[in-house]
């Protein structure tokens, strides 16, 4: 992997605008400001902005200052072990920004994910073998595969991922669940 410093992307922070109520009911700006990304896996080269985060559904629009509570913050809920990245019961909404020349480890995530290519080029790799660049404007749907992601080329790429809590997937009495492998696997 690269060194620490190669982990600073060199995109601007995304801008998280929130939106809320007044007391009245008006429309109201509750949080305006960047949310950085940052590594979350020791030797990253990946910087993981945690944009939105809710943990019902459907999910609730009331706003929690009324209730003497701050707009949540999206870093308060990440920890550092896998399974705690995703909210079992709403949806979680990230900003990632991949380094030249790194990958995740292959894994599969319980979830139903939409991912959105904004900048550069992102490669998924199947556990089969199969690899398809996703350049800017690409969307991918990710149903709880086997995968990961591979940036190939010399210049930082930049991904919005919406995951969704999906069923597990049911190969014949299998159950596929949570899993990060540090390999490809075969049949």
């Amino acid at each position: 992997m690269s060194s620490e410093a190669s982990t600073t992307s060199p995109f601007p922070p995304v801008r998280r605008v929130v939106t809320g109520h007044t007391t009245s009911g008006r429309s109201v700006v509750l949080e305006d400001g960047p949310i950085e990304g940052k590594a979350l896996f020791e030797g990253s080269d990946t910087a993981y902005a945690g944009l939105y985060r809710h943990d019902e559904f459907p999910a609730s629009n009331q706003d929690a200052h009324e209730h003497g509570e701050e707009v949540p913050k999206f870093a308060d809920c990440i920890a550092s072990k896998p399974k705690e990245l995703f909210s079992p019961s709403g949806s979680t909404f990230w900003a990632i920004d991949t380094a030249p020349h790194s990958k995740s480890q292959f894994h599969r995530t319980v979830t139903l994910d939409y991912a959105i290519i904004t900048k550069g080029t992102l490669t998924l790799v199947l556990d089969d073998g199969k690899r398809l660049a996703a350049k800017e404007g690409d969307v991918v749907i990710q149903r709880g595969t086997i995968h990961e992601w591979a940036n190939e080329s010399d210049e930082w790429s930049r991904a919005f991922f919406v995951s969704i809590p999906a069923e597990k997937v049911k190969i014949g009495d299998k159950e596929l669940d949570m899993d990060f492998i540090s390999t490809n696997t075969d049949d």
